[in-house]
C-alpha cells in the first residue's frame, strides 16, 4: 500500500470511529432522557396525589365546620 492509500484508510477509520462515538453518545442520551421521563412521571403522580389529598382534607374540614356550626 502506498502512503496515500494508508492516509486514506486512516481517514476512513477515523471517520468511522467518530461515527461510532456519536452513535454511542446518542444511545446514552436517549437512555438518560427515558430515565428522566420516568422520574418526572413518578414525581408528577406523587404531586397530583398530594394535591388530591390536600383537597380532600379541606373539603372534610369544611364539612366538619358546617356540621359543628349547624349543631350549635
Amino acid at each position: 500500500m502506498s502512503t496515500a492509500d494508508l492516509e486514506s484508510e486512516n481517514a476512513r477509520l477515523r471517520a468511522e470511529l467518530e461515527n461510532l462515538r456519536l452513535k454511542a453518545e446518542k444511545s446514552r442520551l436517549e437512555a438518560e432522557i427515558e430515565e428522566t421521563d420516568k422520574v418526572f412521571g413518578r414525581e408528577l403522580k406523587q404531586t397530583l396525589v398530594m394535591v388530591a389529598v390536600g383537597i380532600v382534607i379541606v373539603v372534610v374540614g369544611i364539612a366538619i365546620a358546617l356540621v359543628l356550626d349547624g349543631a350549635s
